[in-house]
């Protein structure tokens, strides 16, 4: 991607901040054209992030298959109101692509049931996963090549007291 492609979508965003559904209370907002998603960044999680972000680009350049985000920018806005530091991820998904269920899987199941029979566009967690017996449906060679990026990538997140292994 070109930097002035780059800058040419966050030049347009589409929409006003969204609030997530998660405890985090993060806001979002895609660029008009669909291509990235930008997400708001408490400013505790700011410093783990500057301080481990080195360490980030070196490992998703040696993973490339890694799944964990991927971030494309990390700004922050000074304004008389304050600071507002948002990363760039790029967007995954078409932009016409109907959703029909959408998970936040974190691989836990201690609160990761929604406490509502869902409605439409709601996000789903683990227990829901599990409830609704869902699947995803790899051939052996694929399925040992995401275990063995979810170990990279897990190892990656306890060096950095992101997760317990």
């Amino acid at each position: 991607i070109s930097e002035a492609s780059f800058l040419a979508s966050l030049s347009r965003v589409q929409g006003e901040f969204a609030i997530g559904e998660g405890k985090g209370g993060s806001l979002f907002v895609t660029t008009q054209d669909s291509r990235f998603i930008l997400k708001t960044v408490k400013k505790s999680e700011r410093v783990s992030l500057h301080a481990m972000m080195y360490d980030y680009a070196t490992y998703v350049n040696a993973h490339p298959s890694t799944l964990l985000p991927w971030f494309m920018g990390y700004y922050t806005l000074t304004t008389d109101d304050g600071e507002l530091t948002v990363v760039v991820m790029p967007n995954l998904l078409p932009p016409k692509l109907k959703i029909q269920a959408r998970y936040d899987l974190k691989g836990s199941l201690v609160n990761r049931l929604v406490g509502k029979a869902p409605e439409d566009g709601d996000t789903l967690k683990d227990l829901d996963w599990l409830n609704r017996k869902q699947t995803i449906a790899l051939t052996r060679e694929d399925e040992g090549a995401v275990l063995q990026q979810l170990q990279f990538d897990s190892a990656f997140l306890t060096r950095h007291n992101i997760m317990d292994q």
